[in-house]
């Protein structure tokens, strides 16, 4: 089983803001109410974070929720379909008729 670019991104955010303020797995697992493996875990992207245990690290560590996702915008870190954005989006039906037979045109004549 590999791990998910998303899930070691975001163990890699809480063991970032663990440290920095200073506080061991142990006493995160405490406050969160688990041991200290699960959070050891959860830092190296072997165990996904739940959004409710997502939530309360973030409240835990004085962070919000989007602090944890900072830095996914890289490509190799986003799905596929969102690096093009449709150029077609926002046209209607007409619109985008005429631009496929624009390109069908243009195509032909190469």
């Amino acid at each position: 089983m590999s791990i998910h670019p998303v899930d070691r991104h975001v163990g890699e955010r809480i063991r970032a803001r663990r440290k920095e303020i200073g506080i061991s797995q142990q006493a995160l697992a405490e406050k969160l109410g688990l041991t200290f493996q699960q959070v050891q875990k959860y830092e190296r992207g072997m165990n996904r974070v739940s959004a409710s245990k997502l939530y309360e690290t973030a409240q835990v560590l004085s962070v919000s929720i989007e602090w944890f996702f900072l830095g996914l915008d890289t490509p190799e870190l986003m799905p596929a379909q969102r690096l093009i954005p449709d150029p077609m989006a926002g046209l209607d039906r007409d619109q985008r008729k005429a631009v496929e037979n624009l390109i069908k045109t243009l195509a032909k004549s190469n």
